[in-house]
């Protein structure tokens, strides 16, 4: 077993004890919930209320996104005259779900379109030319969730004489495409006030402004006949969460809006692949998105093919929508397998580089599955908190992978001061994709490694755990705590989930190692009694029976076989002072 890095607890410092509780009282709820508010920039009652009851009628309008004029126009031109309409996304998640809003959205209208995604290992990253080049010259494409780095195929689909509209939320290149519109909240000029919508997002924005100008135009005999835009933000949510991009402002509106469908999601397709994971009709988590719906959603597109997956969003019929939602699984499972190939090789070699001084991580395999780079790459971010890139080589003989970082790293601009030496590359701050010649591999490795080494120093490479508030049983058990706690939720990037410890060492009772390597046991502190499960933690039975402990945890809902309990969820624990 490859030994992680120890991570160092820090405690955040009080937050103004006096106007915590003055917060939480005029709220009415407990004053760890207030401090918890404090914790996140939200200091008044106003604020207060907005950020834990958030309403759809504080989205920013679309119009203020750039190119939104512009983009609908077309759009509705197209429509009224009947032309062909061509959706072109992304194969992960947020792709996947940014172009089901739109041809869901389109369906509702009464109007037919074309999807086309590439396939990942065949295609690769981005948008092709090659994958429209039967379009009819009259045509509207729409790109989801990229495009925005893809110059040249833009060129081409113009030359092909289409109408371009790329909608993209990744970081834009100097030279941007010539389209007829682009949709992007960080391109330069763009006035929209929230930047960090995910690609799914900026799709649902697009069919927010289109549904406005189509209601200008009386394109519908009655405005109750318009579609109903709510009804698409179960698949924001999930594309959203997925897509890791903050929960916050307009995503977290959006989430919670979304989330609240899913609970009672009409989509067939959806609903048996909640099933399927084990998760509640009645209660769906961010939690159960991002680690239960997310990877099943995206494994054709890592594996091959990721039209599966958008049929299966697609669908309305039952009986199809249960085998597309088993035949999801079943590919899911065999990216489970590769993961654990990739990741046991990856991680040993990655130990031997850290061991040796290494300041950053980049490994290749000429067997790994290009599909399932990016998770491994997060993986060992996870294990060793250093930034990570995984190569593999592709049909053309290239090497091409994925990479992810660490807080207060950009990734995307230490690739960008590497150009030279790359063939491409994109994405955004954390996560990246990119191919190189293997002629070229020791020197981008060297000059990466020189770009972290430089711009990080040993505090940044050393992980930290910040613990938000020290905690007594008793406090957590408060009726008023558990209400306050889930309208915090949901918890992700940049809303993470509070994390908690107990004063002192408390007992780690009936402790077990359940499903390999996950650590089951009850906790008692201030007399309560609470079960824990610490996933990974396996390894800690050894030192933790029959003995006290320092947990660092969340809490979270747990529903099992119709009943529901709140648990510890472990998320680091200090070993016993005395043995």
């Amino acid at each position: 077993m490859t030994k992680k890095i120890q991570k160092e607890w820090r405690y955040r410092p009080a937050e103004n004890p006096g106007l915590a509780a003055k917060l939480a009282t005029s709220l009415g709820m407990p004053e760890v919930i207030g401090s918890l508010l404090l914790q996140r920039g939200i200091d008044s009652h106003a604020a207060a209320k907005s950020f834990l009851w958030p309403t759809l009628a504080e989205l920013p309008s679309p119009l203020l996104m750039k190119g939104m004029d512009k983009a609908v126009q077309i759009l509705g031109e197209a429509i009224c005259e009947q032309r062909q309409i061509i959706i072109y996304g992304d194969y992960d998640v947020d792709g996947v779900t940014g172009m089901a809003v739109l041809a869901l959205f389109l369906k509702d209208l009464g109007v037919s379109c074309h999807c086309c995604q590439p396939h990942r290992l065949q295609n690769g990253y981005g948008f092709s030319a090659d994958l429209i080049k039967n379009a009819t010259k009259d045509a509207v494409l729409v790109t989801v969730d990229c495009g925005i780095s893809d110059v040249a195929e833009v060129a081409r689909a113009k030359e092909l004489g289409l109408s371009v509209i790329v909608t993209d939320h990744h970081q834009p290149p100097s030279e941007l495409p010539a389209a007829d519109a682009i949709l992007n909240p960080i391109q330069p000029g763009c006035e929209f006030p929230y930047k960090h919508l995910a690609g799914v997002g900026v799709a649902f924005y697009l069919a927010m402004g289109l549904r406005g100008h189509l209601m200008k135009k009386n394109f519908f005999k009655e405005d109750c006949s318009a579609p109903n835009l709510k009804s698409f933000l179960d698949l924001v949510a999930i594309g959203t969460i997925c897509d890791m991009t903050p929960l916050t402002g307009a995503n977290r509106i959006m989430t919670i809006a979304g989330l609240e469908i899913l609970a009672s999601n009409k989509r067939p397709g959806l609903q048996y692949l909640l099933q399927i994971a084990g998760i509640s009709g009645h209660h769906v988590s961010a939690e159960d998105i991002g680690y239960r719906v997310g990877p099943r959603l995206n494994a054709p597109g890592r594996l091959g093919d990721a039209g599966l997956a958008l049929k299966l969003l697609m669908s309305e019929d039952a009986i199809e929508a249960k085998e597309l939602a088993q035949m999801v699984d079943g590919i899911n499972q065999e990216r489970q397998e590769l993961v654990r190939l990739v990741a046991e090789e990856a991680k040993g070699r990655a130990a031997k580089l850290v061991e040796s001084g290494a300041n950053s991580l980049v490994l290749h395999g000429k067997d790994w599955h290009g599909g399932v780079v990016g998770i491994v790459s997060s993986r060992l971010v996870g294990d060793f908190h250093r930034p990570t890139i995984l190569l593999t080589y592709n049909k053309k003989g290239l090497l091409k992978g994925s990479g992810r970082s660490i807080p207060g790293f950009d990734l995307h601009q230490a690739l960008t001061d590497c150009a030279e030496l790359l063939e491409s590359y994109g994405g955004h701050t954390a996560a990246v994709g990119l191919s190189l010649q293997p002629k070229n591999l020791d020197n981008f490795i060297a000059r990466f490694e020189e770009i972290v080494s430089r711009r990080l120093d040993k505090e940044a490479l050393q992980p930290l755990l910040w613990i938000d508030q020290v905690v007594s049983g008793k406090e957590l058990n408060h009726e008023g705590f558990v209400k306050g706690y889930q309208r915090l939720a949901p918890f992700g990037m940049g809303n993470p989930a509070p994390v908690f410890a107990p004063a002192a060492e408390i007992l780690l009772g009936n402790a077990k190692v359940v499903g390999g390597d996950h650590l089951k046991f009850t906790a008692t502190f201030s007399g309560v009694n609470w079960s824990g499960i610490g996933f990974g933690f396996g390894g800690f039975l050894a030192k933790t029976e029959g003995r006290s402990a320092l947990p660092a945890f969340t809490v979270q809902q747990n529903f099992f076989r119709g009943r529901e309990e709140w648990q510890l969820n472990v998320v680091d624990i200090l070993p016993p002072t005395s043995t």
